[in-house]
């Protein structure tokens, strides 16, 4: 039998990792799962932002394609360009989108991290064509789910979902909890569960700051044991 909490000292570990990365972040990584029933979405990675009550936006950052911007446009403008285009998702796959790296910017854009955004709007992307900072990566297509569709596919068991900022978390089985340590291995915290089999921590919910935790109790389990 298995079942799923939401964690009573989330928002504590959310301070402690905001933090830790020095500014607000709602991104996390989708990792698909083996035999992920969307092919657009097999064996992929996706970096994906969500706010309060709005879809899901993010990329797949592991699928690049052949091409570059300086091979399908070959023009003065976009001979800088020599890195091969990625394929970010299945929403408008003939548009260009970006992701880049900048203290601010004041154009359109979706935060992603702290100093990484996401360029959907066309205005924003021809800015950044004119004027690119050090690090961009350009993606042809993006990654975009309704409100509460991606929590239904996590809930399904579609994805794996990792703390982008950084942070893993361990599902102690048998020890009644699941623990957050910090890259440099430091423990940040600890969130009871009310089960001695913790199998496995996800994040969800409308910002994806939630915390499931599924738990696990075999066949024959005491059944004064949760």
């Amino acid at each position: 039998m298995k079942h799923s909490c939401r964690a009573a000292l989330l928002a504590l570990l959310v301070f402690a990792t905001a933090a830790y990365a020095q500014g607000p972040s709602h991104a996390v990584f989708l990792i698909a799962r083996p035999g992920m029933p969307d092919p657009n979405f097999r064996e992929t990675v996706v970096l994906a932002t969500q706010q309060e009550g709005a879809e899901t936006t993010g990329v797949i950052i592991n699928r690049p394609t052949d091409r570059s911007l300086a091979e399908m446009l070959p023009s003065e403008r976009f001979k800088p360009f020599k890195e091969p285009i990625f394929f970010g998702g299945p929403v408008a796959p003939q548009g260009l989108f970006a992701v880049f790296q900048a203290d601010r910017f004041s154009g359109a854009a979706v935060p992603m991290l702290p100093g990484l955004y996401l360029a959907v709007v066309p205005d924003s992307v021809d800015a950044l064509l004119n004027n690119p900072p050090p690090k961009i990566r350009f993606f042809s297509g993006y990654s975009g789910w309704a409100p509460g569709q991606l929590r239904g596919e996590i809930e399904r068991g579609d994805w794996l979902v990792v703390d982008a900022e950084g942070c893993i978390w361990v599902a102690l089985w048998d020890g009644w909890e699941v623990r957050c340590y910090a890259p440099d291995g430091k423990q940040l915290g600890t969130v009871a569960v009310p089960a001695a089999r913790v199998t496995k921590p996800a994040f969800g919910g409308p910002d994806l700051t939630d915390l499931f935790i599924t738990t696990a109790t075999p066949e024959k389990a005491n059944p004064s044991q949760p």
